[in-house]
């Protein structure tokens, strides 16, 4: 709609009258004659151009013999220029038609206006004047000022209109289906208001086709202008000593040259654009480009949009800030940032659904590259494809503040769909966020030395791919580090949480981890998972609702709680599976059963895939249906100054199964160097059967209190066991040891898958 409405600002392509209809002429026309003309034509010879006996007058059909009144008109516009030029300045009225000739302006002409009856009337063509511009404007001397408007420029073999140490004022002019350039400008100030630059057509070796060149000490001013059609790029701003001001304009349809360059707009080597309610769209391969230190690009309500690749690209330390702008519907990138000194600034702007159109594309929202810097406030960056938000490398940072970054879907091959990525050592910290509703990871964090730190930001709704894979809300691997400070994650699938590899590292301070959901092919979900190395610690922050275990451990992974909780989770509130999981002023209350997979525990522990370690200090463990603390296989376990309580148990026929507070099984020994259980200071209650059993297994005890228990503690299947004694058994009220045969000891499924779901495919 912009678009539109600025091609009718600055004029249709050229042509001719048309004879007046019955019923008159059509809207926005009038009638001159017997024919229709566009109502800026204005009627008569010279229209509404404000003629008086001090103009120069300009007629096609007028005699060589002309004198330049009204009635005695020059033929030529090159005459009525140097007729202007010996009256000292003045106006040169130009009637309709077309002039087939190139024209030349220099410091004699400083003063004079041209000024044809209209553009659709009045065209002048240079294509008969060997390898001219079709204006030239130039002064070795002054700086004249000169006024051009109401013409069609055309057929320029090196460019419609070239100025040089001049002061131009353009005004409803058309330049179109130049060669090379539409406009060229070099130490020169321009004025331009309602001017269209269009069809600029490459030279003969395939280059150029540039519409507006702006290059070195050029202060350029463009007002209601339209830039259509125009190739390798429709205004190019070249030196430090180039500003341009873009105002209420547009540029479209910039097509390749022969290296496929096709952008809308290029600044470089210190030049500074400013692009006002303006619009770039369907440029053939950057929207708004620049390059080079001192380079500067502002964006004030504008938008670039549906370009054949990035919408706006800022490298080799320009920078582009950008106010309440668009960046939409491009099909790489919506905003490219790489190299150090690189700096972009988005306020109160969008950047959304960048789509790829053709395989090799991206469809990424921001990339952010090599070094480069990126602020983001208050910004919606949405509908994006593989990558909303993606920092990559080192010294590469990310500022987001107040953004909403959702709804990114896979790429057309079903990868990725991240919210926000941070890898190879590139630092992003988001603050006041939302990062909802995207695909495979919500927050993933890649590399050694990646970081990112989230601080009051909700991650929620990650959805997981077509195979129900993906969807965790952070993911951190590789060395990386993600500290999360009063965040929230919430409905995310798969796993809530996950850190993998050595050096991995991340740190959840007062934040919830609430309702991760399973999906229809998974085993069931995590809130928590950490895995080869990674290390998950919690500060004051909770777990709770998943649909699967509160917090998981594998293979080397490592879990830490302190002063946090995991409430309300499915099958057991910790599984460690061959990992580390340290609990500290913890609560682990209301898991229950899943009914998949069984359990119903506060902690589970496994040996089946290496060494798992427990560490529980002050901690309480409410009751639950099979075990507060079930420990299968030998490990290294200490419970110390908790107060761990049994429950009911479940039914099985005649029996109730479990409800212990700890049971040990499967070869667990007493503590030592080499492993074991130990029970201190803890305080065990409320079991109806069995507070701590043992089966075939055994423990280190000292200092416990017992209370409200059927059986305090009963060590069964006692062959090739050292049965409990003194000092173990000093202070257990009611211990039952190595009695002939057993209680029953049984539960429905075990939560063992080996690995988390961690996405390993590169953005």
């Amino acid at each position: 709609m912009i678009l539109a409405m600025l091609l009718t600002a600055c004029g249709q392509p050229a042509r001719t009258p048309v004879p007046v209809q019955p019923g008159g002429c059509p809207e926005g026309e009038l009638a001159d004659g017997d024919t229709c003309v566009p109502e800026a034509c204005g009627t008569g010879t010279w229209g509404a151009l404000p003629v008086d006996d001090g103009t120069v007058h300009v007629d096609a059909g007028a005699p060589p013999q002309g004198t330049g009144t009204a009635d005695s008109p020059l033929p030529t516009v090159q005459a009525g220029l140097e007729r202007a030029a010996e009256l000292g300045g003045g106006l040169v009225a130009v009637a309709a038609g077309t002039y087939l000739e190139a024209i030349s302006l220099d410091q004699t002409h400083d003063g004079v206006t041209l000024a044809g009856r209209c553009r659709e009337l009045v065209f002048l063509d240079g294509s008969e004047s060997d390898g001219a511009a079709t204006i030239d404007i130039y002064s070795r001397r002054a700086t004249p000022e000169i006024r051009v408007q109401g013409l069609t420029v055309t057929g320029g073999a090196s460019s419609g209109l070239w100025v040089e140490n001049a002061a131009l004022t353009l005004t409803a002019t058309d330049i179109v289906d130049n060669d090379s350039t539409g406009l060229l400008a070099t130490n020169a100030s321009l004025t331009l208001t309602d001017v269209r630059v269009s069809r600029t057509q490459p030279s003969r070796n395939g280059l150029d086709g540039v519409g507006i060149d702006a290059s070195f000490d050029v202060v350029l001013t463009a007002t209601r202008c339209v830039l259509d059609g125009n190739a390798q790029a429709a205004l190019f701003a070249e030196g430090s000593g180039t500003t341009v001001a873009f105002v209420d304009s547009a540029v479209s349809d910039t097509l390749p040259n022969r290296d496929g360059l096709g952008r809308g707009i290029e600044a470089q080597s210190g030049a500074t654009v400013t692009l006002t309610r303006s619009t770039v769209q369907g440029s053939a391969d950057v929207g708004v480009m620049a390059t080079g230190e001192g380079t500067t690009l502002h964006l004030v309500d504008s938008q670039v949009i549906e370009n054949h690749g990035y919408g706006v690209a800022a490298q080799a330390g320009a920078t582009l800030t950008a106010t309440g702008s668009r960046f939409d519907s491009n099909t790489d990138i919506g905003v490219y940032a790489s190299d150090s000194g690189t700096v972009v600034e988005l306020d109160t702007s969008g950047v959304a659904w960048n789509t790829p159109e053709a395989p090799g594309s991206l469809g990424f929202g921001l990339d952010v590259e090599s070094g480069a810097a990126l602020a983001l406030t208050d910004c919606v960056v949405q509908g994006n494809t593989a990558v909303g938000l993606f920092a990559n490398g080192q010294g590469t940072s990310v500022t987001v503040v107040d953004t909403v970054i959702v709804d990114t879907v896979p790429s057309p091959d079903g990868l990725l769909g991240l919210g926000v990525a941070a890898q190879e050592g590139a630092w992003l910290a988001a603050t006041g966020c939302r990062i909802e509703g995207n695909t495979a990871e919500g927050v993933l964090a890649d590399g050694d030395e990646s970081t990112v730190d989230l601080t009051d930001t909700s991650i929620s709704r990650t959805r997981s791919d077509e195979a129900g894979t993906g969807g965790q809300g952070i993911v951190a691997r590789h060395g990386a580090a993600v500290r999360a400070t009063r965040c929230t994650l919430e409905a995310n699938s798969n796993v809530g949480v996950a850190a993998a590899d050595a050096g991995t590292v991340v740190d959840l301070v007062d934040t919830a981890v609430r309702g991760t959901l399973r999906t229809v092919d998974s085993g069931g979900a995590l809130g928590l998972g950490a895995q080869d190395g990674g290390l998950v610690h919690l500060l004051r922050s909770e777990v709770s609702a998943t649909e699967g275990v509160g917090g998981y451990v594998v293979a080397g992974g490592v879990l830490e709680l302190e002063d946090s909780s995991l409430t309300d989770n499915r099958f057991a509130g910790a599984v460690a599976l061959g990992g580390t999981i340290s609990l500290r002023g913890t609560s682990i209350t209301g898991n229950v059963a899943d009914e998949e997979w069984g359990g119903g525990l506060g902690i589970y522990a496994n040996a089946t895939f290496g060494v798992s370690t427990l560490s529980v200090v002050d901690c309480e463990i409410g009751p639950h249906p099979y075990a507060g603390v079930w420990l299968d296989g030998q490990g290294f376990y200490e419970i110390e100054q908790s107060s761990v309580s049994g429950g009911l148990g479940v039914p099985s026929g005649s029996h109730t199964l479990h409800g212990n507070s700890v049971f040990a099984e499967n070869g667990v020994t007493a503590w030592g160097e080499a492993g074991g259980l130990l029970l201190s200071g803890n305080t065990f209650e409320g079991a109806s059967e069995v507070a701590v059993l043992l089966d075939a297994a055994s423990a280190s005890l000292e200092a416990n209190s017992w209370s409200g228990n059927g059986t305090d503690l009963l060590q069964q299947r006692c062959t090739d066991l050292e049965p409990l004694q003194d000092p173990d058994l000093s202070g257990v009220p009611n211990a039952i040891v190595c009695p002939e045969g057993s209680v029953l000891t049984a539960y429905d499924l075990l939560f063992t898958s080996l690995y988390l779901p961690v996405t390993e495919t590169e953005p």
